[in-house]
């Protein structure tokens, strides 16, 4: 609590806060210092600066998408649609003897330069179809690997279906969980593994890029 955090700081703050700062800074050395008298014109050009580089820098962290530039920052651009299969560590009618349950899974991936989101739903492969939760991430983190992967590691807050046919077989309830997957750029893959927290259930992803 006693050290310096910006984390929760927005970016558009921070920039005013930091121009705004030094021209405080720099009429104090000019007046105790120098003993120098300041013009109202001489500061009107430094704040108009600072409302044209904070807006500049916000259109390029929140609309610009090029390939190149996020490759500049060192990240991929994984924006867009996938769909794939989860793998439950769950068994059908929770009988051991019966195959895992098999889902489709849906996502969307929502980038830019300074966030990343994720959205899905889940899906039965079998009888009723209809989705049984909707999920969305609560945070997520995307690093590079040193073999040119990507690691997209996410927690995210589920809602039930409860009107679902499913609740009625498995007791469908709202959960949190995280998530770990490997994107490949080369073929816009991932695939990996998740983990829920209240159900106490895990499985594997795999989804590609539609």
């Amino acid at each position: 609590m006693n050290t310096i955090n910006f984390k929760y700081y927005p970016k558009w703050l921070l920039l005013w806060l930091i121009g705004i700062l030094t021209i405080l800074i720099e009429i104090a050395r000019r007046i105790l210092i120098q003993n120098q008298q300041i013009e109202i014109s001489e500061l009107l050009w430094p704040l108009a600066n600072i409302g044209i580089v904070t807006s500049v820098v916000y259109f390029i962290n929140k609309y610009t998408k090029f390939n190149w530039f996020f490759k500049i920052m060192g990240l991929t651009n994984m924006n867009g649609e996938y769909e794939g299969i989860l793998i439950s560590s769950y068994h059908e009618d929770d009988d051991p003897s019966k195959p895992h349950i098999r889902m489709k899974m849906s996502i969307k991936i929502v980038q830019n330069i300074n966030d990343i989101k994720v959205f899905g739903s889940v899906n039965p492969l079998k009888g009723d179809k209809s989705k049984t939760s909707n999920f969305s991430s609560l945070f997520c983190q995307l690093t590079k690997s040193d073999d040119g992967t990507f690691f997209l590691d996410y927690g995210y807050g589920t809602i039930a279906n409860k009107s679902h046919s499913w609740d009625a077989k498995y007791t469908l309830t709202s959960h949190q969980g995280w998530a770990h997957l490997v994107y490949h750029p080369e073929n816009k893959t991932l695939e990996g593994y998740y983990a829920t927290y209240e159900n106490q259930s895990r499985g594997n992803i795999v989804l590609k890029k539609i």
